[in-house]
């Protein structure tokens, strides 16, 4: 008996070796980046601790800017030099594009149906432009304001009667609830907590403790992902648990749906009042279906929810965190609020481009509570051509075995640190500079101004430009014998539709009743040029210089296409504004 079990445990012995063996002559052949030792089965599974990130960034420090493990029955290289990331991030993004479907994702994301963790690929493309094109868009985003405004009084309100009463104030439940309510409100179209909420404070908190629990399973590591045999034994009841809160998030999906749906057959909805499930309950669905399928609008609600409840929360809380730790820092951002909002109403959403100091502090307390240390930042130490040739076989292994999945962990950002460093006050000069251009919204993004807090007037501009014909085409079109015609008429004509089809070629220009257009075109000997100026007017709320300034441009490119048959050496230049009056600057003269 004794002789079989010894037999037994050498031809094991003998397995695990030889196993390792191949494993690694493998390795060697597929030129894989340096990494730590492996045991067997579980790979490097044991060097991470409570704390993976802090283990990764070690191991990069010790083997170099792109280590290789294996974790279990899992591929996966990690790197924490900027220059190794941007190469991955930007010339390899096609591998590792998706993110990998883990139990979690399967369970809690409708078998990874959602935008933040399908798969690229067609499904994913077209969930996503149903957010883009459908939910997150200015127009539906700027119809909740009032929502949200009602939202922030509520929240000022709690926060103001708890300190009257000296009751403690957890920061984290108000502005749970504060974030709750507006995506709840903008997704589902009810309030779940304050004074206006019509759903049961048991329902309400069940939701909120649900949802708290769905974040915590997607972030947690479960080794069933790595080990396949960990998921028959699941001594800690993990995926039990992803089950159970599978179930019970599905079933508050289901009632929200059936809600929105007896709603729209009893005629209570109308089309002003549609919120997002609303929404997702009109559109088509794939290969020609009437409707979304139920899995995918549920998916959507998921992430909509996932992405704006406690996300903004635990953000609020950091800087909130860090400015009571900073009374100075607290004493500027009052100051500035009295400054720009005073002491006798709301901040309003228009008041926030103003509130630079306050948004580089939010902007700090960000960059200052990372979810991933930083690593070394010296320059990369290896050939991207070589960084290439490692991850390619990562690449067709990934083709050939469906049970592969990529993993990178990146602790250190690919934006240069010294752009986080500079003090607050800097960052808010800066930031005040920028909130001059007044095309650029609150976080850097392009925006269509708002002028209706402004003054109606009388506003005229004048523009001018010059088109330069050589003397043979100028002798033509001074005769009149153009091919296409009678090149001055035309190119009138064309410089007036310019001028009112300006806010359709210029994306954040407002589109302006004007009352009159003036575009004149004399042909100039000296030079043999057309000389073309154009002037336009209104009675409002925002300028015309753009449309002085299209009427001339389209005038010009009018002249250079009546022309062209004749010489392409034509050019058009000195395009600009020559003087403009009305509105807040009053007048302007160019050379004054």
């Amino acid at each position: 008996m004794i002789l079989v079990l010894v037999s037994l445990f050498a031809v094991l012995i003998l397995n695990v070796l030889l196993w390792r063996w191949l494993k690694a002559s493998a390795c060697k052949a597929q030129r894989l980046p340096p990494g730590p030792p492996r045991w067997p089965i579980l790979g490097n599974l044991l060097q991470l601790g409570p704390l993976p990130h802090r283990d990764l960034a070690a191991l990069c420090d010790k083997y170099g800017p792109l280590v290789y493990l294996r974790l279990g029955n899992v591929d996966g290289i990690t790197t924490n030099d900027p220059d190794t990331i941007r190469e991955i991030l930007l010339r390899q993004d096609d591998v590792f594009a998706s993110r990998p479907k883990t139990l979690a994702a399967v369970h809690l994301a409708y078998g990874c149906g959602d935008v933040a963790l399908a798969p690229m690929g067609p499904h994913w493309k077209r969930m996503r432009r149903i957010c883009m094109e459908h939910l997150l868009t200015t127009k539906r985003l700027e119809s909740f304001t009032t929502q949200r405004a009602e939202e922030a009084r509520y929240l000022i309100r709690d926060v103001f009667e708890r300190s009257e009463s000296r009751k403690p104030i957890n920061l984290r439940e108000v502005l749970g609830a504060f974030s709750m309510n507006n995506v709840t409100r903008m997704l589902l179209g009810k309030q779940f907590f304050g004074p206006g909420s019509l759903v049961p404070p048991k329902e309400a908190q069940e939701f909120m403790h649900i949802t708290h629990k769905l974040f915590w399973l997607l972030g947690v590591i479960y080794l069933g992902d790595y080990l396949p045999f960990w998921r028959w034994v699941d001594p800690s009841g993990c995926e039990k648990e992803m089950r159970d809160v599978e179930k019970r998030v599905d079933n508050f999906h289901t009632k929200i749906i059936d809600e929105h749906r007896r709603a729209k057959r009893e005629n209570k909805d109308t089309k002003g009042d549609m919120d997002f499930v609303d929404v997702l309950l009109s559109l088509p669905g794939e290969n020609g279906k009437e409707h979304m399928e139920d899995d995918e609008i549920k998916a959507l609600i998921q992430d909509m929810i996932a992405a704006a409840t406690d996300t903004s929360a635990v953000t609020n809380e950091w800087a909130m965190a860090e400015v009571i730790k900073q009374p100075r820092v607290m004493r500027k951002i009052q100051e500035e609020l009295d400054n720009v909002v005073g002491s006798n109403r709301m901040v309003d959403e228009s008041d926030l481009v103003h509130l630079n100091y306050l948004r580089c502090v939010e902007m700090k307390s960000i960059f200052g509570q990372e979810p991933c240390p930083d690593g070394f930042s010296g320059p990369a130490t290896m050939d991207f051509s070589e960084l290439k040739s490692k991850i390619e076989p990562l690449k067709s292994t990934n083709l050939e075995n469906s049970d592969f999945r990529s993993h990178i962990e990146y602790q250190q950002s690919t934006r240069s640190s010294k752009n986080y460093s500079q003090p607050i006050e800097q960052s808010a000069k800066v930031a005040s500079d920028i909130s001059k251009l007044t095309h650029v919204g609150i976080s850097g993004e392009a925006q269509m101004v708002d002028v209706s807090s402004k003054d109606n007037t009388k506003r005229t501009a004048l523009a001018c430009c010059k088109v330069i014909l050589g003397k043979k085409v100028f002798d033509l079109v001074l005769a009149n014998q153009m091919g296409k015609g009678d090149v001055l008429g035309v190119a009138k004509i064309a410089g007036i539709n310019g001028a009112k089809q300006t806010s359709s070629l210029i994306p954040l220009c407002h589109n302006i009743a004007l009352t009159h257009v003036r575009v004149d075109l004399r042909l100039n000997p000296e030079d043999f040029s057309v000389d073309i100026e154009g002037e336009a007017s209104c009675t409002g709320k925002t300028g015309v210089e753009m449309e002085a300034m299209t009427a001339v441009s389209v005038a010009g490119l009018t002249v250079y296409d009546m022309c062209k048959a004749a010489s392409k050496d034509i050019s058009i230049t000195d395009v600009r504004l020559e003087r403009k009056t009305g509105g807040k600057s009053g007048y302007w003269s160019r050379g004054e």
